[in-house]
């Protein structure tokens, strides 16, 4: 399916035939940035974000550990639309995601469900 017709869709999609649509797409439901959202207790219960991390991958990082909790994401790529506008990032470093991406497949290998560096220490003056 070429991209225009892929944007189409989704941006023309009925309240009737998205979530059809959201059943049968075949992509991934991993919790990313761009278009994610979760219930306070649940970003609680994993202490939210791992504030080693910087750019590159700490939005799927806490997608993972959502997941090991047990918290299903839901598919609403034709509910929710997003259209991302491509921009120059002179903030990412191909070293540090790829340090970030080593930690989100060390805490899925290893069902990690929390950190120390999350919340908790943010709400203790700590970072």
């Amino acid at each position: 399916m070429g991209f225009r017709l892929s944007v189409n869709i989704k941006l023309k999609a009925s309240k009737t035939l998205a979530p059809l649509l959201n059943r049968i797409t075949t992509t991934r439901t991993n919790f990313t940035g761009g278009n994610a959202s979760a219930w306070k207790a649940d970003i609680t219960a994993v202490n939210g974000f791992d504030q080693r991390m910087q750019w590159g991958g700490l939005d799927r990082e806490i997608g993972v550990r959502l997941k090991n909790c047990g918290i299903k994401g839901k598919r609403i790529r034709y509910s929710a639309h997003i259209i991302h506008l491509e921009h120059a990032r002179s903030y990412k470093d191909p070293d540090i995601a790829k340090k970030n991406k080593a930690l989100r497949i060390q805490n899925t290998k290893n069902n990690i469900k929390t950190t120390e560096y999350g919340i908790n220490l943010i709400n203790q003056g700590e970072l």
